[in-house]
């Protein structure tokens, strides 16, 4: 029953890295920085995630509740936060807009069936067919590769 914490973490993560891809330009102006760098920012964010999710793939007595209760703990402290700023990052009115929850919704049921199918292929890979962390991470490489090189060109099909 492990693999559901890790994969709804691996989900927050993605999530996390696809927002901030999506609004690339303006965290780059926001920031005063390039492009290059919001992205080296964002590589570096997923693999520290992914660092940390690690070592809970091999937590074999690990109940589903432990690695969840910390993300729950935390999004109460930002939810609390956001209520009480000033300039929040995110306006909590937001969470009431139609518009705003069909596209989150659809970006949600858009990242679960690949990100699904990622973590149980990874589950699969390395559990049934005895591969290692790395040997299934460049077995899943070419995905990987064919899910980025679109991304990464579509800003200028966009213009």
């Amino acid at each position: 029953m492990k693999i559901l914490p890790l994969a709804l973490a691996q989900f927050i993560a993605s999530c996390a890295a696809t927002n901030m891809n999506v609004a690339i330009c303006t965290i780059a102006d926001d920031l005063g920085t390039t492009i290059t760098g919001v992205q080296t920012t964002i590589t570096l964010f997923t693999l520290v995630m992914a660092a940390l999710m690690m070592p809970g793939s091999k937590l074999t007595s690990a109940p589903p509740g432990g690695p969840l209760s910390p993300g729950i703990a935390v999004l109460a402290l930002f939810a609390w936060h956001i209520r009480r700023t000033p300039e929040p990052l995110c306006e909590p009115k937001l969470s009431g807009d139609r518009t705003s929850n069909l596209g989150l919704s659809t970006q949600l049921v858009q990242w679960l069936v690949p990100q699904g199918a990622f973590s149980v292929l990874s589950a699969h890979l390395q559990q049934v067919e005895g591969l290692s962390a790395v040997e299934t991470g460049l077995a899943l490489l070419p995905a990987a590769i064919g899910m980025l090189v679109p991304g990464r060109r579509a800003g200028r099909l966009d213009r």
